[in-house]
């Protein structure tokens, strides 16, 4: 098997900062990578790690979305909407044949889950009356 290369998007805006995509909790995370030439590819797996590369969570991709347009060299996407827990990580991806050997892992991607809260109030006084 061949190794794929990954891209992560979240589907409302991207920020970058340090190499980390910013992810808002509750965001849909879209997943799209170029899928390796084998085609006995049967399912796809995504290692979501801390930086200590713990796995907090593997996602197993059976079906998923391939667009073939010619010029479109990510030809394939899935759509990640549980939440992963707030702070850095990376995710890295596999694939797997039908005789259940599962490739080296692709690209890591480093992400930020950040808690978006409104902002502060600012200016706070207390005025006192007589």
């Amino acid at each position: 098997m061949k190794k794929i290369t990954l891209v992560i998007l979240f589907l409302s805006h991207s920020i970058f900062a340090w190499d980390y995509t910013q992810i808002p909790t509750g965001a849909t995370i879209q997943i799209k990578w170029i899928a390796p030439a084998d085609t006995d590819v049967v399912e796809y797996r995504a290692y979501w790690m801390d930086l200590d590369s713990t796995i907090n969570s593997t996602t197993i991709i059976k079906e998923w979305y391939t667009n073939n347009a010619p010029q479109d060299s990510t030809d394939s996407m899935y759509l990640y909407e549980h939440h992963l827990p707030l702070g850095l990580g990376f995710v890295e991806m596999t694939a797997k044949d039908r005789s259940g050997n599962e490739s080296d892992r692709s690209n890591a991607v480093y992400y930020d889950i950040v808690d978006e809260k409104p902002g502060a109030p600012s200016m706070v006084i207390i005025r006192i009356s007589r």
